[in-house]
């Protein structure tokens, strides 16, 4: 069997995306639940604080307006002098709003880094409390380049109604961003982790049954080439003597596609075309098709329907259709006079427009029961008085590069070497790259 490396890149490359994949898919999942790690750890924060807050202020939320604000502010103050979250670096800015949105008091870090900012944003407005909020409210909150959580809690007096808001914006300290990082990439170093050796204990397995899916693929395109020969062959083989001239027109048409440049995929396409170019002459009369003289002008009018009779064998195959240009338009001509479509100049599919130019060449340089083998310098004389008519000049100027060392290997030669070093061009192009074909 053919090691085929092109198949095995494909399965790595695509082994590695879905990998990759699967990696962001699990960072993202992960990164979100420390994200919603780290926020309930600062809600549990906050919701213990404004509870301790709450006791201190009680008998104040039962009090008109709340009371003495002054005594309120006394009692946030000591709060923070006592080392609370309001003022080490946690919760960076507090406050206690009464009902009617008024604030009472405000507790600021002035150590965090981005205080000023933080300030500005909350004094300018762009951040409100929701009217009508009864229970405490928790966000994300981004300000310049930090991200806070925001933290509003109402606190009700005895007779069940809202009467003050305690709003803070809390700020993990180095240490808290520190531990998130760490436990962040410990999480993702096992999900990652994980994936990749899944992967790896994968990729043994995978490739056993991609193997075994090779073998299968080799064998079945084997068949389908198999077939292909046998069904050009037979036609060629009803039409003259001999099937060689299917071989030697498509080593022909390959060698001027590959000194046009055209890629790979074009090329298989353009060897199978070239096989059953004829295809359709299985249904045309035998009185007709095996007639030694020319044709008149009703025959050769049956005669053409052999195009219409190519496309509807062609059709019916999935691995065949492709070939269709060449089967259906290789009897077009440049300047417009071919059939069945009179197609013109680049209207003609370019691997019609190869093959024409290949088919010709090889008529006239062959045997025929009706003719003998024209020479190289006549059939080229031939071919250039087509050119612009007949041919596309371009690629005739293409073949006529490269002709006469294909003349010398080919021409006219009915022994099995055409055969063998078509079976080569099969291979490199079909099995040597099994993954193309599968695709």
């Amino acid at each position: 069997m053919i090691k085929n490396r092109s198949l095995h890149l494909m399965l790595i490359t695509r082994l590695a995306a879905v990998t990759l994949i699967v990696s962001v898919l699990v960072a993202i999942l992960v990164v979100g639940k420390e994200r919603e790690r780290v926020f309930q750890k600062a809600r549990e924060k906050a919701l213990m604080r404004t509870g301790m807050l709450r006791m201190l202020i009680l008998e104040n939320l039962d009090a008109p307006n709340l009371g003495s604000h002054e005594a309120i502010r006394k009692m946030v103050k000591s709060m923070a002098y006592q080392g609370s979250d309001l003022d080490v670096g946690r919760y960076v800015f507090a406050r206690i709003i009464d009902a009617s949105f008024t604030e009472v008091a405000r507790v600021v870090n002035e150590n965090h880094d981005q205080i000023n900012d933080l300030v500005q944003y909350i004094e300018s407005g762009q951040h409100r409390i929701p009217a009508g909020v009864s229970r405490p409210e928790m966000t994300w909150v981004r300000v310049g380049s930090r991200r806070y959580v925001y933290a509003m809690v109402p606190f009700a007096n005895s007779r069940g109604d809202i009467a003050a808001y305690v709003e803070g914006f809390y700020a993990s300290t180095e240490q808290e961003d520190r531990a998130a990082f760490r436990n962040l990439l410990q999480a993702l170093a096992i999900a990652i982790g994980t994936v990749l050796a899944t992967s790896l204990l994968l990729y043994p397995l995978i490739v056993q049954l991609l193997r075994r899916v090779e073998r299968l693929s080799l064998r079945l395109l084997d068949a389908n080439m198999e077939m292909l020969r046998v069904i050009g062959s037979t036609i060629a083989k009803r039409d003259s003597d001999t099937d060689i001239h299917n071989f030697r027109v498509t080593i022909y048409a390959v060698r001027i596609a590959e000194a046009m440049g055209l890629d790979a995929s074009m090329i298989r396409t353009l060897i199978k075309g070239a096989f059953l170019h004829d295809v359709g002459k299985i249904g045309i009369r035998d009185n007709i098709l095996l007639k030694p003289g020319k044709l008149d002008e009703n025959e050769f009018t049956e005669m053409k329907k052999h195009v219409h009779h190519g496309r509807d064998i062609i059709n019916r195959s999935s691995w065949l259709k492709d070939a269709l240009p060449v089967v259906e338009s290789h009897h077009e001509k440049f300047e417009g006079q071919g059939y069945p479509d009179g197609l013109i100049g680049t209207d003609i599919p370019i691997l019609a427009r190869i093959f024409a130019i290949a088919d010709v060449f090889d008529a006239l340089t062959s045997h025929r029961p009706y003719k003998s083998p024209l020479s190289f310098e006549d059939t080229i004389d031939i071919l250039i008085k087509g050119r612009t008519i007949h041919f596309d000049p371009e690629v005739l100027d293409v073949f006529i590069g490269i002709a006469k060392p294909l003349y010398d290997t080919y021409g006219n030669r009915d022994d099995d070497t055409p055969r063998y070093d078509l079976d080569e061009i099969v291979k490199r192009y079909f099995r040597a790259d099994i993954a193309a074909y599968l695709d």
